[in-house]
């Protein structure tokens, strides 16, 4: 600063010159990229460990459904087994009477 009120030296205009260029890359850097983030076939990272996670917890309800629908069938056949045993030993014991 002190050598703007006491004049130019040589040094300053380089300095000018350098630090104008490096600001010309940096705006002729900024105009070559795009102003919004390109899509991507891959997901952002960190996403791919939430995917997984959701991947893995559908696949635990879908199992946790089938082995649902599996107690649910085997209630109902021993229903239908005990029924006509039940049926049956009412009738023996009125019989019995």
């Amino acid at each position: 600063m002190k050598q703007r009120f006491n004049g130019i030296a040589p040094e300053t205009y380089r300095d000018q010159q350098r630090r104008l260029e490096q600001r010309a890359r940096e705006i002729e850097k900024q105009l070559n990229t795009p102003p919004a983030p390109q899509p991507q076939l891959r997901p952002p990272p960190g996403t791919a460990m939430r995917m997984q996670g959701d991947q893995a917890g559908r696949d635990a309800l879908k199992q946790n459904r089938i082995d649902m629908k599996a107690r649910l069938e085997a209630i109902k056949q021993d229903r239908i087994q005990a029924k006509p045993n039940e049926h049956h030993q009412t009738n023996n014991k009125g019989k019995s009477l």
